[in-house]
């Protein structure tokens, strides 16, 4: 793969992939060109010293411009939450606490991450339920209070805004606009229709469409969508002969049969780790 110093190319498909050994690594993003085939990366960010929550595959690590990256790491023997920068630079957005006259334990903190917007999100595991807070993009400090309670994990919107449901809704990935979202289970991509539960802020699924033919025995995972929902692009797997991942693009209405993308500079094993974040 090729690398860069800083972010150039802005569209894509957008990719994430950990290098390194063990937890000690850079979490590198870079765009794939679904014509060409050619990949650039953008962003470089050593996740050697976080704590926790730098998983590979969170759409919400990094922040829209991949120059920040939520990070948890130990101060002073407590996590505290912020981001790391390309340098490497932790900056530290929780309050320490005034624990008064008699003293007391510094509250641990977790990163969550950016929503589409810039605005970073962290929480503050506590008893009897977690706190939820909010730093408006562009500042450091003045956190504010956005949830409370022992939530699901959050997801994006369609609009970019996060979202923290009652109950655990899974990923959810867009199709075009607020009412559709796309899935992959074992050799099928499928399209369905989601209405939201006010009760939970999850979706409920109906409609569930097929998309590939059925005649195919790969494995399919790791599906994006592009901006207004006409094509989609995810990995696939031939469990049947070279053992080979791939990445292929198809039009949602069928118009066109699935498109293979050449990738000259990725190997097997550097596609296998990388995850498709999203199209834009």
């Amino acid at each position: 793969m090729t690398s860069a110093t800083a972010p150039q190319v802005t569209s894509g498909i957008l990719t994430q992939i950990f290098v390194g050994t063990g937890s000690a690594g850079h979490m590198n993003y870079g765009f794939i060109d679904p014509r060409s085939g050619k990949y650039s990366q953008v962003a470089s960010f050593d996740v050697s010293a976080c704590s926790n929550t730098c998983d590979s595959g969170n759409v919400l690590s990094a922040s829209p411009d991949l120059k920040r990256f939520a990070f948890t790491k130990k101060v002073d023997g407590h996590d505290s939450a912020g981001w790391i920068d390309a340098g490497g630079t932790f900056t530290n957005v929780t309050p320490a606490a005034a624990l008064g006259p008699f003293g007391g334990t510094q509250p641990d903190f977790e990163s969550i991450g950016f929503d589409g917007a810039g605005n970073f999100y962290y929480r503050q595991p506590a008893t009897p339920v977690d706190n939820y807070y909010e730093i408006p993009a562009g500042s450091t400090s003045n956190p504010q209070a956005v949830g409370h309670g022992h939530l699901g994990g959050p997801y994006l919107n369609y609009d970019g805004t996060i979202v923290f449901p009652t109950a655990d809704c899974g990923t959810l990935i867009w199709l075009g606009g607020p009412a559709k979202v796309i899935d992959a289970k074992d050799t099928q991509v499928y399209r369905s229709d989601v209405v939201k539960d006010p009760a939970t802020n999850c979706f409920t699924a109906s409609n569930r469409t097929p998309l590939l033919p059925t005649t195919n025995t790969a494995g399919i995972s790791n599906p994006v969508s592009n901006h207004d929902g006409t094509q989609i692009a995810f990995k696939y797997l031939d469990t049947q002969g070279t053992g080979q991942t791939s990445v292929y693009v198809i039009t949602v209405d069928g118009s066109s049969p699935p498109k293979k993308v050449d990738l000259p500079t990725i190997t097997n094993a550097q596609l296998s780790s990388m995850t498709l974040m999203k199209w834009l």
